[in-house]
């Protein structure tokens, strides 16, 4: 089982890297997400508790998508992180 997703070198699993002073976030989405009524929500936490998690959208100053395929797209989020130790989720739900 290759963890890379069919025929590219993308991660299937959501990566965090840092560059610099940019830290950034990629996932995949589906391209069609909200005809399928699907959210996607970056959260942070400083802990990992249970009740610590929160949007991590103020930390967000730049999103890029780029398409892989015509039902798959990679999703990468520029963040501004503090120095302090930070974790990251991607959360997907279904809005019915």
């Amino acid at each position: 089982l290759s963890p890379f997703f069919p025929g590219t070198t993308t991660s299937l699993l959501p990566t965090l890297t840092r560059s610099g002073g940019t830290t950034s976030m990629t996932y995949i989405r589906r391209t069609d997400y909200v005809k399928r009524a699907l959210a996607y929500n970056l959260i942070t936490s400083t802990t990992l508790e249970t009740d610590s998690w929160s949007s991590a959208l103020p930390m967000v100053t730049q999103t890029t998508v780029t398409a892989i395929n015509s039902d798959f797209e990679l999703v990468r989020v520029d963040l501004s992180v503090p120095a302090t130790q930070c974790f990251f989720q991607v959360h997907v739900t279904l809005n019915e």
